[in-house]
């Protein structure tokens, strides 16, 4: 999801599609079991529906079929294991990050606030600790420290605070761990109420559809944890098989389970 930043008065070049007028930036965390990969889909549609988008400016549930059906998927040649899905549509653009790196997270998030989109949701769902809410990454983690420092980029101040304000400001909703640090901040703690108007953890709004059905089963076969005799070296010789890896401890891990 790469930062475009357009000016009130810019003109597109002849010919130019305009951009989606909403962006969609999903996260989803390693799954190294089906425990974590049920937490992680419910905490991706609790996300999703959460989100007051106006269908009348965006179709959720049509937008999330052509997602499925349309999207690229790349493989990162730097990150083993991560994963990204992406589709530009005429009036959304869904990026889903699957397994990333602590910097490959900032990056999309400091994209996402550059964007000129006037509606957008991101959602953060994935193993997490349970006395911070920090998101357990591929490489190092993602807390609400690192939250802040990304927002705090002087560039994404300086565009905030040189950009008029319009008669609506731009909508951004989040929807991350609901305890840990994440619970104490709140949209007036980041002093952007006059650039941008936040939306922390809302109750869901949408009901459920066939598109956002579709969506969490693609994600879920994406995030599918593999087999153990998956991860197994080829075998140098016929024998017996040994070494079967462990499971990850899951001591520190958050699990809960979210009301229907």
């Amino acid at each position: 999801m790469a930062a475009a930043v357009v000016g009130p008065g810019a003109a597109l070049a002849p010919g130019a599609a305009l951009a989606p007028s909403s962006l969609l930036l999903v996260v989803g965390g390693e799954c190294g079991c089906s425990g974590l990969l049920a937490y992680v889909l419910e905490e991706l549609e609790r996300g999703i529906r959460s989100w007051d988008i106006d269908p009348g400016i965006c179709s959720l549930d049509e937008q999330l079929k052509v997602f499925v059906s349309r999207h690229s998927a790349t493989f990162s040649s730097i990150v083993k294991g991560q994963r990204s899905l992406h589709h530009r549509g005429d009036t959304l653009e869904t990026l889903v990050l699957l397994n990333p790196s602590d910097r490959s997270l900032c990056d999309e998030l400091r994209n996402l606030l550059l964007d000129p989109a006037p509606h957008k949701l991101l959602v953060l769902a994935g193993p997490c600790l349970e006395e911070t809410g920090e998101l357990l990454l591929q490489t190092g983690g993602f807390s609400l420290r690192h939250f802040l420092q990304v927002l705090g980029d002087k560039e994404i101040r300086d565009l905030l605070a040189s950009t008029p304000p319009p008669a609506d400001l731009p909508k951004l909703t989040i929807t991350c761990p609901t305890f840990g640090d994440w619970a104490q901040l709140s949209p007036e703690v980041l002093g952007l109420h006059s650039a941008l108007q936040l939306r922390w953890n809302p109750p869901v709004q949408l009901p459920a559809s066939e598109g956002l059905r579709e969506f969490l089963e693609y994600v879920a076969e994406s995030l599918e944890p593999p087999s153990p005799f998956d991860l197994l070296e080829p075998p140098a010789s016929v024998g017996c098989i040994r070494g079967l890896p462990q499971a990850r401890p899951a001591l520190l891990l958050h699990l809960p389970r979210w009301p229907r």
